[in-house]
């Protein structure tokens, strides 16, 4: 293994060729200067390729351009030739012209004789379509109007027979509606006479709705439910008229009930009035009732007849449109009939019927 010392290295360098330095940069500076030479050479020659090709782009010009020349003097003779042609034929045009101008005067004239014309045939032509739409119509019209005529006829037919059937139905209710109200007739006559022969006084009857109306200050003491002799009395000659009326064979069957209505004034509170109402009659029926031996078939059936109802004071008696307090303190005994239902509907399907 050997050892080198800088100074053995500087004394190699102080050795060696200058020379050689020399050498190296002519011969890199000869490369650079080859190169260039070889690059100015290339281009050189493409240079001289290209220049080549344009002199030959512009003899191909040129001799196109002495073609153009040629060309653009034989059109310079022919326009020559075209100008004195054109003298002619202005000339000449000029002449076409004033007989145009005269053509088209004559032109304008039959024109306006055709516009004239063509319009006078669409008026006619429009008044030929709205005669034939006008007859058209018509005709529709008179089918319009014999079918119309028929139909009235058919109308006016069915017209006839349904108020016919009407009035055929009409007379039939009217028929058995009078039969009905003469029925009601019959039996609030019938209790109407035996009102009157037992000699009541005191008791209102009303023949016309079989109503009787009994004063409250008689039969209860003001403000209360029990009831008076006077008022035991009363109820008995109702009852007695009654019993000579409803319990034939043929009025029986007719009724419905006997309601007892109670009916008191103005004065006092609503609630007090209507249960008071209530009680009163529900005393009256009650008593009427004790009247009739229990256990008997005719006790079942005043007790299926007999029932109370209660108005309280909104029904009072009006006189004038006002009410009189006196007369409005009652109770009231109404025979109702099982026909009166039928009365309503009867009178309902002749109010319908009415044309």
């Amino acid at each position: 293994m050997s050892w080198y010392h800088s100074s053995d290295f500087d004394n190699q360098e102080q050795n060696q060729d200058p020379w050689s330095s020399i050498v190296d940069l002519m011969s890199a500076f000869a490369l650079v200067l080859f190169l260039a030479v070889t690059f100015f050479i290339i281009n050189y020659n493409r240079a001289s390729e290209k220049l080549k090709q344009r002199r030959v782009q512009l003899k191909q010009k040129q001799v196109l351009l002495t073609r153009s020349i040629l060309a653009l003097k034989e059109k310079q003779s022919s326009l020559v030739r075209t100008k004195k042609s054109e003298a002619r034929l202005q000339a000449l045009a000029r002449k076409l012209a004033k007989q145009n101008s005269s053509i088209q005067k004559q032109l304008i004239i039959l024109g306006q004789k055709e516009q004239a014309l063509l319009a006078e045939r669409k008026k006619l032509l429009d008044e030929k379509e709205k005669l034939s739409k006008e007859k058209q119509a018509l005709g529709l019209l008179v089918g319009q109007k014999a079918a119309l005529v028929k139909k009235q006829e058919e109308q006016t037919k069915k017209q006839t027979e349904l108020l016919s059937q009407v009035k055929s139905q009409q007379q039939r209710c009217e028929t058995k509606l009078q039969a009905l109200l003469k029925q009601k007739k019959n039996v609030l006559s019938a209790i109407y006479k035996s009102f009157k022969a037992s000699g009541t006084k005191g008791i209102g009857f009303d023949p016309k709705t079989g109503k009787f109306r009994l004063g409250g200050n008689v039969l209860f003491a003001e403000g209360k439910a029990i009831l008076t002799a006077e008022g035991k009395r009363q109820l008995l000659q109702v009852k007695t008229a009654l019993d000579r009326v409803i319990w034939k064979k043929d009025i029986i069957p007719l009724l419905s009930g006997i309601m007892v209505e109670g009916h008191t004034s103005q004065t006092g509170r609503a609630n007090f009035n209507w249960r008071l109402s209530a009680k009163r009659s529900l005393a009256a029926v009650q008593y009427m009732l004790s009247l009739v031996p229990a256990n008997t078939p005719r006790y079942k059936a005043y007790s299926k007849l007999l029932f109370a109802a209660a108005f309280g004071q909104y029904r009072p008696v009006m006189r004038r449109n006002v009410a009189i307090q006196r007369l409005s303190r009652r109770i009231e005994i109404k025979v109702l009939f099982k026909s009166q239902e039928r009365i309503q509907g009867i009178l309902r399907q002749l109010k319908s019927n009415v044309p």
